[in-house]
């Protein structure tokens, strides 16, 4: 053991030279950054000159420390965002070709089979038990830069964010670079996502961004979305958009994910007063399906609920001039709900009780029976009264129980 120790410690150039090749050519993440590169090379020569001794003079290799320069790596890897799993890899592929270059050496010095595996074995131990120790000292650096990094950046991205949505930038590239995400000439969808489960999971912002990449994909965003937390369970996220989706095509990239998300979002546009303006429009959609709580459906646009929003202000106010202006068809029932339902659908439809039965499934003559039921249970001329009446009607809709009356 200690004259392979010797004879690595001659070559040590050749093993770094060896390892540096394999890792660069096989880890795709730890390619193209020259100052990353020169910080492995020397995270690998600090690991060789680490190690060596341990060999040679046969200590406790268990008790090996992480050279400098490899747990600077690891920190330097984390704040780049390249993913945990390179840096183990890393010291995987390290790790098997340190041990058959080892191997090799002993090869050309022993000739006695059984000396061979008793120092291949004991190779192997000493190899795994430094590669155990460093990597858990390395990872626990990588770990507690990722988290530093990311709280500084995240308060970075926040406060650019915060003041985008407030003013127009003086330094529009910097604000871009620092964000990367670009702002001017592109189509932005504003979302806001949610949700419940958060309340048992103190990391669930994770996967409300993993969501927001997932959902992106979904609707052919050909880069990265814009995210950020907000709190453990609700994020707010930009999506650059090559086209507009309809609501149809969210509601069905969203279902497709199965998450369990809720997703408020404003309308597209292009360019920075876009940006802005479709987080207002989304800020409004969440406030109407927050009101709305269960009966919230799992997305909503502010295209469909925008005339809503400002019902949400006063819910006690709003809940008593339904009741005013619908009188008991605002009844929380399943036989006013269908009676609430089928007028909605004929106030839409410009009063066409064909149109009304087509969009509802029914025969004309049972929307004419409801529509003829639902005017009596409000007490007044749809005619005379019809905004109100469509108003109420759209906030039965969206905002479920908080504005009905309970069953006496």
């Amino acid at each position: 053991m200690a004259a392979v120790g010797e004879e690595l410690s001659h070559g040590r150039g050749t093993l770094v030279r060896k390892l540096y090749q394999r890792l660069s050519r096989e880890i795709m993440e730890l390619r193209g950054d020259a100052g990353l590169d020169k910080l492995l090379i020397a995270s690998i020569e600090g690991n060789v000159e680490t190690v060596l001794p341990f060999l040679q003079y046969g200590a406790d290799i268990g008790a090996a420390e992480a050279p400098p320069a490899a747990t600077e790596y690891a920190r330097r890897l984390a704040q780049h965002g390249i993913p945990v799993r390179a840096l183990v890899r890393a010291y995987r592929l390290a790790q098997d070709t340190a041990l058959q270059h080892a191997l090799a050496i002993v090869e050309t010095k022993v000739s006695d089979p059984q000396l061979v595996a008793a120092v291949a074995r004991r190779l192997a131990t000493a190899n795994f038990a430094y590669i155990d120790s460093v990597t858990e000292q390395v990872l626990e650096a990588y770990e507690e830069e990722r988290d530093r990094w990311l709280q500084d950046r995240n308060a970075t991205r926040e406060a650019l964010i915060l003041q985008l949505l407030d003013s127009e930038p003086d330094d529009l590239a910097g604000v871009e670079t620092t964000l990367r995400y670009r702002l001017s000439h592109r189509r932005h969808l504003s979302l806001i996502v949610w949700s419940p489960l958060a309340e048992q999971a103190g990391t669930y912002v994770a996967n409300l961004a993993r969501f927001t990449n997932d959902l992106a994909d979904e609707l052919g965003c050909a880069q990265r979305p814009l995210f950020l937390p907000r709190d453990q369970g609700t994020g707010w996220a930009w999506l650059p958009l090559a086209h507009t989706p309809t609501r149809g095509n969210l509601m069905e990239a969203v279902q497709k994910l199965a998450a369990g998300i809720s997703v408020a979002a404003g309308e597209a546009g292009i360019g920075i007063s876009a940006f802005r303006r479709s987080h207002q429009q989304a800020r409004q959609a969440y406030k109407v399906m927050l009101a709305a709580a269960d009966d919230a459906p799992m997305v909503a646009t502010f295209s469909e609920i925008g005339a809503i929003a400002p019902l949400c202000d006063d819910l006690p106010a709003t809940k008593a001039w339904v009741a005013e202006t619908l009188g008991r068809l605002a009844l929380d029932d399943p036989s006013h709900a269908r009676l609430r339902e089928t007028l909605r659908a004929f106030l839409l439809s410009g009063s066409s009780y064909t149109a009304t039965a087509q969009q509802l499934a029914l025969h004309r003559n049972s929307v004419l029976y409801r529509v003829r039921r639902a005017e009596e249970e409000i007490c007044r001329r749809i005619e005379l009264h019809r905004l109100d009446i469509e108003i109420a009607l759209r906030a039965c809709h969206w905002l479920g129980r908080s504005v009905l009356t309970e069953l006496a």
